[in-house]
Order: C-alpha cells, then structure tokens, then sequence
C-alpha cells in the first residue's frame, strides 16, 4: 500500500499575541488552509475585532463550528461567496464551501 501523502510538522502562531503583528489594519483577509480555519480565526480574534476586516474563507468541515461561533460572536453576516446577496442564517447550510463574512455595523 503505497501512498503520496507526506507528513509534515509546521510551527503555529497567533498573529493577536505576537506584536509585530499589532499594528495590522486589514481590510480583506483571505483564509485557505485546508481543515484549521478555525484554528486560524481563533488565532485572529482580537485582529478582526478590531479592523472589522471582510473575510473570504474556503471552510472544511473540520473549523466549520469553531470559525461559525466566533464569527457570529464578533457580529458578522456570512454569505456564499458565489452568491453575495443571500446570507446564510442557518449553520447547517455552512459547509464545505467559499464564503464571504461580512462585519455588521
């Protein structure tokens, strides 16, 4: 049984509790990492309630509750990124998809 799938370690950090980051005012974020999505806007909390940045996210499965709670926590509106019109209300339809969260006022 052979596969192509290599294993590899990467060094994590939160960009809220490293400084060199502080002074960081983004407008757009744009998130792909394949599964930890939730771990990215865990690490980005503090950032994102602070800038209020639109985030354009590929969500998996596996941070789709995690990145839901503390979205939804810092007040944004989520939408189907091919389809900006039409929020989505209801975290079953929040899944494996392209998504656009938008800040409220």
């Amino acid at each position: 049984e052979s596969s192509n799938i290599k294993k590899q370690n990467v060094e994590m950090m939160s960009i809220d509790k490293d400084s060199f980051f502080k002074t960081l005012s983004p407008k757009t974020i744009k998130i792909d990492v394949e599964g930890a999505e939730g771990l990215v806007i865990e690490g980005m909390q503090d950032l994102i309630a602070k800038s209020r940045p639109h985030i354009y996210i590929e969500c998996t499965n596996a941070g789709r509750e995690v990145t839901w709670d503390i979205m939804k926590s810092l007040n944004y509106s989520c939408f189907l990124a091919k389809n900006d019109q039409e929020e989505i209300l209801d975290f079953n339809r929040y899944k494996s998809n392209d998504f656009i969260w938008n800040p409220n006022n």
